[in-house]
């Protein structure tokens, strides 16, 4: 199974998005694809908003048999066949956004139908990271298009970090922004109910992104091995945001096949030894 957190702000088009699942649909044939696009005002939304634009993914995962909800769980419930193997794929903030509050979501409703872990990888697309305030201002300025909105949207950012700037100099506190939350939630090892300490992880990034710094990303990287996660790193040298597979493809899809066979080696090795 494919899980797809797709990023709006980057002007993604559905056919855009589509292109990504034909190629899968190419390599992994039999694979079922979620699909979820994220859109500029999930940052600032509700949580209940949230959680109602998540719920077709919630539902999908249930009915596909990767979730039990809690009401249903038994001791039959949990001696089912272990879920589908589970790929996801997570583009831009927005994506990865999106995919740490599927996360919140299913933990607190749902649970996987086995003590089995399946198969799980993450691909972290150009995420996550913080690009500053004009960073934060282009991506958003992407997708408004309303004059009036996007000037006052440009000053309630930079109103933002110039307020995080000011309690981290001079009351000398570091806030947690949306951001901060997300990276940290990102580097859980219970991120997703299959995942543990040996789903892999690849990030996808580059030198020339002009909305996520690739040191940011890199950074995070970092943290994910020092929580003694499996990282490995896919750095593209001039590919602009989320434009990776674009620009190079056989690099792009390789480093994802390789991640992929790597995890399902792992796990069989896991199995065997059990």
């Amino acid at each position: 199974m494919l899980i797809h957190e797709a990023d709006t702000l980057v002007g993604a088009r559905l056919s855009h998005l589509t292109k990504y699942s034909n190629t899968y649909s190419e390599l992994y044939p039999g694979a079922t694809q979620i699909l979820v696009r994220s859109e500029a005002s999930f940052f600032w939304s509700s949580q209940a908003t949230k959680t109602a634009y998540l719920e077709p993914a919630v539902e999908a995962l249930e009915s596909l048999g990767c979730l039990i909800p809690l009401s249903k769980t038994t001791k039959s419930a949990l001696s089912m066949q272990p879920s589908p193997s589970i790929l996801v794929h997570a583009f831009s903030n927005g994506g990865a956004s999106q995919l740490t509050t599927l996360g919140e979501i299913i933990a607190s409703r749902a649970i996987p139908p086995s003590q089995q872990l399946p198969v799980t990888a993450l691909v972290l697309d150009s995420c996550p990271g913080d690009g500053g305030a004009e960073g934060t201002i282009r991506a958003f300025s992407s997708v408004v298009r309303n004059p009036f909105l996007k000037g006052i949207i440009k000053i309630l950012i930079r109103l933002l970090y110039f307020y995080v700037s000011l309690q981290r100099k001079i009351m000398r506190s570091s806030p947690q922004t949306i951001l901060d939350k997300m990276k940290a939630r990102l580097n859980d090892r219970h991120l997703l109910p299959w995942f543990d300490r040996t789903t892999p992880r690849l990030y996808l990034y580059s030198v020339e992104d002009k909305l996520i710094p690739y040191h940011e990303i890199e950074a995070h990287a970092n943290q994910a091995e020092q929580a003694g996660l499996p990282v490995r790193m896919e750095k593209f040298e001039d590919s602009p945001h989320v434009a990776h597979a674009k620009v190079y493809p056989q690099r792009y899809w390789t480093a994802i096949q390789k991640l992929w066979d790597d995890a399902s080696s792992a796990r069989s090795r896991i199995v065997d030894h059990s």
